[in-house]
């Protein structure tokens, strides 16, 4: 997974926002993968959501290659 520094984390929760507030259905499918992410803040549920939409589990590289 790519690391991002702190000028592309800004661009990409920029867009995030307006990707998940464009409309109703939007704000509610991302409202329903938050629920998966529950641990984490806000700002990581919106990046997690744009950058991989389709994912259920989040984790450190460290914890999967146990």
């Amino acid at each position: 997974m790519k690391k991002y520094n702190p000028n592309e984390v800004k661009l990409l929760l920029g867009k995030a926002i307006l990707k998940v507030t464009k409309s109703g259905n939007d704000l509610a499918d991302f409202l329903k993968r938050t629920a998966y992410f529950y641990k984490y803040n806000f700002y990581s549920q919106l990046l997690i959501n744009y950058i991989k939409s389709e994912a259920i589990a989040c984790e450190t590289s460290e914890v999967w290659t146990r």
